[in-house]
């Protein structure tokens, strides 16, 4: 396609396709789809959290664990990429991620840390942001970020999509047939 026929049109552009490579670069192993959201959290802070010296405090509802796993993939994604701004820009010592039990209605994501504020030192609204917003949107939420004089909190909310029935059956029934192959 002509480079003059995709302006204008939504989600084309080096920055949608830089995000997009960040999704797919972010994806991981299969496996873990099949984990509780916590535990998926857990990777990402011994991923990003613990070389960089992090002290991470996590408070994810049970609730949670019955989120589709597009949902899920999509909350990961998003303590990701705080995560990562934390790391890359912040110069935090330690970091809270709680995703309480707000309402069945509401997902909230609140990630505050220590650091030197959202924005200083930074010039520009990065694709980390844009991601997070994007996928706030896609599920009809927002994203808000509020500085004061002891770090930054970003807080997202969505509207969660849980598993049906069925789905948590089969995911149940999965992991006993997984344990029982690698049993023998």
């Amino acid at each position: 396609m002509p480079r003059e026929a995709n302006r204008g049109r939504r989600g084309c552009g080096r920055p949608r396709a830089a995000a997009d490579i960040r999704l797919l670069i972010d994806v991981g192993p299969r496996s873990i789809a099949a984990e509780k959201l916590s535990t998926q959290i857990a990777a990402v802070i011994e991923t990003l959290g613990r070389p960089n010296n992090l002290a991470v405090r996590v408070e994810v509802d049970d609730r949670w664990d019955d989120l589709s796993k597009d949902c899920t993939e999509d909350v990961v994604r998003i303590v990701r990429e705080c995560l990562r701004n934390v790391v890359k820009h912040a110069k935090a010592s330690t970091v809270s991620i709680r995703i309480p039990a707000v309402t069945e209605d509401v997902l909230l994501i609140e990630i505050t840390d220590d650091g030197i504020g959202y924005g200083a030192g930074t010039a520009s609204h990065g694709f980390g942001l844009s991601l997070i917003n994007e996928k706030a949107l896609e599920r009809g939420g927002n994203y808000e970020a509020s500085v004061d004089g002891s770090g930054t909190t970003m807080r997202v909310k969505f509207v969660p999509e849980f598993e049906s029935d069925w789905q948590i059956a089969r995911r149940l029934l999965e992991a006993q047939i997984q344990a029982s192959v690698t049993d023998t």
